[in-house]
């Protein structure tokens, strides 16, 4: 079963202001985390509530994002150039 994605209105804008290929390249991304919620991209942290969240570079982007498998939901809370 696909999982719901949520995004920050903050990491809509990031990816909003990316051009070509490399935007493609984050909105598929996006759509993967609906099929593959479990992807634990390439490095990940703790939050101050103690959740393990996930970072992947994507198209010289990194994408944070937590999966609430309990409700079947990805959230997607920041999305930065990878050198920020």
């Amino acid at each position: 079963m696909k999982y719901r994605v949520f995004i920050e209105q903050s990491a809509v804008e990031a990816i909003a202001g990316v051009r070509g290929k490399k935007r493609q390249k984050l909105k598929d991304f996006v759509r993967l985390l609906e099929e593959n919620p479990y992807d634990e991209g390439d490095f990940h942290e703790f939050d101050d509530t103690g959740r393990k969240t996930f970072s992947k570079i994507v198209a010289d982007h990194a994408v944070s994002y937590f999966a609430d498998h309990a409700v079947k939901e990805v959230k997607i809370f920041e999305v930065v150039k990878a050198d920020e």
